[in-house]
């Protein structure tokens, strides 16, 4: 297994106050049960990362939670419970944006992942979804507004991938109407909704 250190700026709302660094985190991130055919494995370094992990982050894919694939993540996250206890489990749903009428409701869908994991009650505060796209497109606007603020819409890289997610099916013919502002609006109100909004 190859392990790799990528190193990224954190991009930062000038109105939150965060505090700095608190600690470490390291990602291991494994192959999926239908990534190029393999199947999820902890390997020995997986297994000494998990043991001196706080949490363990588990990210499971929305459309895809009762697939079989999804089977052999359960049999994998059983043994993450093994080696760190439920307390330390965490569960987050990406592609949520996805979800249509006929899917689980959010409150469904924790309901599912806890009884299906083993989490019980547990799943009610360690089961949360995201929208990692969404949260991206806001986040990416929202950086390039504060780097450039007398940027015009045409001349924003981030613009028209933000007016796909916000604007819905006449995107193109909104963004002309658009100003830099109504834009931001609709991206921190994205960014709200959709970057970790449960936690």
């Amino acid at each position: 297994m190859t392990f790799r250190v990528f190193e990224t700026p954190f991009w930062r709302s000038q109105n939150t106050n965060q505090s700095e660094m608190l600690g470490n985190l390291v990602i291991v991130d494994t192959p999926g049960p239908n990534e190029a055919g393999e199947n999820l494995r902890l390997s020995a370094v997986v297994e000494e990362q998990l043991r001196q992990s706080s949490i363990v982050l588990i990210v499971l894919d929305f459309t895809q939670l009762k697939t079989k694939a999804a089977e052999e993540v359960k049999k994998e996250v059983q043994k993450v419970i093994k080696l760190r206890g439920k307390e330390n489990l965490y569960v987050l749903i990406n592609k949520v944006d996805q979800r249509t009428e006929s899917d689980l409701t959010p409150e469904q869908v924790k309901q599912f992942v806890a009884a299906e994991f083993g989490i019980g009650n547990a799943g009610e505060n360690r089961v949360f979804e995201i929208a990692a796209r969404s949260a991206f497109c806001a986040t990416n606007f929202m950086q390039e507004i504060e780097q450039h603020p007398n940027a015009s819409i045409a001349e924003m890289k981030t613009a028209r991938a933000l007016a796909q997610q916000v604007f819905g099916i006449e995107w193109e013919d909104d963004l002309k109407e658009a100003t830099p502002n109504q834009l931001k609006k609709k991206a921190e109100k994205l960014w709200k909704n959709q970057a970790l909004h449960h936690f």
